[in-house]
């Protein structure tokens, strides 16, 4: 439904299906890679193309080729796998700590205790959460659903004691943009290099199964992967030295 949304929001919906060129396919990628990563132009071309096919195999439209498979799919660079260290983690939260943003702090270990993106994350508002059994409920999620995650003594301590907004918003910035200047200029003064706000997400997922040592469906519940083989191929680094200390 999402995809299908994008598809009618752009323009390329405005033209014919039977003047449909691969001209316009080609003009639609170059347009959304602007803000879209690869995978997700090459979502949406694969759900285009079936409604072409669709179009042309049930509904009897005559099209003489579909325009899709004129258009290679865009190569997708290796997988993100930054990490915070524990080194570095201590250093980020010192920088923090002094922030102008008194919010920073609280939603950097917010992010990586509940392994939430950081859209969930924003959307989040205390109502959602479940005080007396410890649980918050993330809506609108990228995959299209809700999740309710359990929430670790050090997120719920968080939430407990954040400051309450007249938004009633967990944690009230204005926009990505305003968190995320917050964000870079802690990096700057911790001295991180080389490191998004996303990335606390795969630290999360990496802590859990490193020091939680929580099973894999466990870390599924947190994270809200429906896809074991992604949660375990691009989300998890753990680290080598961890694993020789427990194999000793």
């Amino acid at each position: 439904k999402s995809k299908i949304k994008n598809l009618l929001s752009d323009s390329i919906s405005d033209i014919n299906l039977l003047r449909l060129s691969s001209k316009h396919i080609a003009e639609y990628r170059d347009r959304v890679l602007k803000v879209w990563s690869p995978n997700t132009f090459n979502n949406h071309k694969s759900l285009l193309s079936v409604i072409i096919d669709t179009a042309i195999t049930d509904w009897g439209i005559y099209i003489p080729y579909n325009p899709c498979k004129s258009i290679k799919r865009v190569p997708i660079p290796p997988a993100r796998d930054r990490v915070l260290n524990l080194e570095e983690y201590e250093r980020l939260l010192k920088a923090c700590e002094v922030s102008k943003c008194i919010y920073l702090k609280s939603i950097v270990q917010f992010a990586i205790e509940t392994t939430a993106r950081q859209s969930e994350i924003l959307k989040a508002r205390r109502e959602h959460v479940n005080w007396q059994n410890k649980t918050i409920t993330f809506h609108d999620t990228k995959n299209g659903d809700s999740r309710i995650v359990a929430l670790s003594e050090i997120a719920f301590h968080i939430l407990k004691t954040l400051p309450v907004s007249v938004s009633g918003f967990l944690f009230p910035f204005k926009n990505r943009d305003h968190l995320n200047w917050h964000w870079y200029q802690a990096l700057k003064k911790a001295e991180i290099d080389g490191l998004v706000f996303h990335d606390l997400r795969r630290t999360g997922i990496s802590w859990l199964f490193e020091y939680k040592n929580l099973s894999v469906p466990e870390v599924q519940s947190m994270s809200g992967h429906r896809d074991p083989r992604v949660l375990l191929n691009i989300y998890t680094k753990l680290d080598p030295q961890k694993l020789v200390e427990k194999l000793a």
